[in-house]
């Protein structure tokens, strides 16, 4: 808006979206807008990371998130054939979330000598990233959760229709005027703008989420899990994962990189306790009871 006040323009060249922008914006008919090239609509992360090794060069590749995703389930499920481990039901689990094999060897291989199951659940990126992560795998006591096996014609009937009922109230909130007044700069409304964008980022991430709650919540009824361990608590899955895991009042643990919480307002959120290895690492009912005593 400053740039136009200032510069005064008879015509404007520019994508599509800027275009759109701008429309709200200028209020002088005698400016023209040019539209040089339609924008895509698509997400930040719509597309995934692949690294891999061939011999000893390091590859990476983007491919699309939806393949990525099909793909994912494949190597899981090739993987969970080989290797022949299943989750021993009458026993306490820990579930890993997200942990790459690879940089993580030493200390999955050392959980996974407790007596319990050690549980890889990646919701992102697939399990197994090369042979030597199928190796660690193979060789250690670690179990792999595969979500399709979890699936059965309730769940996926339960999942559609929560899919279908939020996409439904949602686009009924998206045809009333309510944005227009919520997106607004110096009184100016950008809703028009951003509404497709608004859409694409619902229908592509909500409906994910609706799989990945009711699917997580059925892992959970199924396996007696003790804790919960993520790399982080603010990506879209990590969030999913600990907020199932609230409602079964399962503890989960951030594995932190070099931050050590000393005060009492970081201990008080009980369900994602900073899990620190000053000492390198230890098992998680050993920081489980060490982080209560010293609370």
């Amino acid at each position: 808006n400053e740039i136009i006040k200032i510069n005064e323009p008879n015509k404007i060249v520019s994508n599509s979206f800027l275009c759109l922008m701008t429309k709200q914006i200028i209020d002088n008919k005698r400016i023209s807008l040019i539209e040089y090239t339609k924008t895509v609509k698509k997400l930040l992360f719509d597309t995934i990371e692949i690294s891999f090794n061939l011999g000893s060069r390091p590859y990476s590749i983007h491919i699309p998130r939806k393949f990525a995703l099909i793909l994912k389930n494949m190597i899981e499920y090739i993987a969970n054939l080989l290797i022949m481990r299943n989750i021993e039901m009458n026993k306490e689990s820990i579930i890993l979330g997200d942990f790459n094999p690879n940089l993580y060897r030493d200390f999955l291989i050392e959980l996974s000598k407790s007596n319990m199951n050690i549980c890889l659940l990646n919701l992102r990126k697939p399990v197994i990233y090369d042979r030597n992560s199928f190796d660690i795998i193979k060789k250690s006591n670690l179990r792999i959760i595969w979500l399709k096996q979890f699936h059965d014609s309730k769940l996926n009937s339960i999942i559609k229709q929560n899919q279908k009922r939020i996409k439904s109230e949602f686009l009924t909130i998206l045809s009333s005027n309510v944005f227009d007044s919520i997106f607004v700069i110096n009184g100016i409304s950008i809703w028009p703008a951003i509404n497709d964008y608004f859409k694409i980022i619902y229908l592509n991430r909500f409906n994910e989420a609706v799989y990945y709650f009711e699917t997580i919540n059925q892992v959970l009824k199924n396996i007696k899990v003790k804790s919960i361990i993520v790399l982080n608590n603010t990506g879209f899955e990590e969030k999913i994962l600990l907020s199932v895991a609230e409602r079964y009042g399962i503890k989960g643990f951030v594995l932190q990189h070099g931050i050590f919480p000393e005060n009492n307002y970081v201990l008080k959120y009980t369900n994602q306790l900073p899990l620190i290895a000053p000492e390198g690492f230890k098992r998680s009912e050993e920081h489980t009871s060490e982080l209560q005593s010293r609370e």
